[in-house]
């Protein structure tokens, strides 16, 4: 794991060091943020004394990645239209993931009801999609970006974080314990 966290940086940096030579200063604070929020969660596994399981870590190395190195850098969210709905729904069940790790590993859940998981899971999972919309709908607000497109594009945000959800609620379900290792 220590080889993709130090992958990691160098593609973020790297992308960061690509807008800098195109002038295009305001995707370096979305970097930043994104390498505080990763490191994070690296420093919280170890203060709180758990471990998320590497897959999950590299759903969301892979998941930055797509965003700022594919869909600002490269822009593929202005090329491509389904660019962002595929990331909508891979982001969501990639963070679905971590959220469901991280608070069975700290409150110590234990059931073995698969519809009870499922809904728990997809139920984070959703909300966590629509605090994604309310943060885009914050930033075009504060900065006049352009991250909604009008209310289709919202909807089809929403739809396709829901189909995150509902897969990461499934893969929960049918892969029992693979989600964190107590250290």
């Amino acid at each position: 794991m220590k080889f993709l966290n130090i992958l990691f940086v160098l593609v973020m940096a790297a992308t960061a060091i690509g807008f800098i030579g195109r002038e295009d200063y305001t995707y370096i604070y979305n970097i930043l943020i994104i390498g505080i929020v990763y490191f994070s969660i690296l420093y919280m596994e170890f203060k709180l004394h758990f471990k998320i399981k590497n897959y999950i870590k590299i759903l969301l190395i892979i998941t930055f990645i797509l965003h700022t190195t594919f869909g600002q850098y490269i822009n593929l969210y202005q090329k491509n239209n389904w660019f962002d709905k595929g990331l909508h729904l891979f982001g969501i069940f990639a963070f679905s993931l971590l959220f469901y790790a991280t608070i069975t590993a700290l409150i110590n859940v234990n059931t073995n009801s698969k519809i009870y998981t499922f809904i728990v899971v997809s139920s984070i999972g959703i909300t966590a999609g629509v605090y994604f919309e309310l943060l885009e709908f914050a930033l075009d607000i504060s900065t006049g970006s352009k991250h909604q497109h009008g209310l289709i594009d919202t909807n089809l945000d929403i739809i396709f974080n829901m189909i995150g959800a509902y897969l990461a609620g499934v893969w929960v379900v049918y892969s029992r314990n693979s989600l964190q290792n107590k250290m």
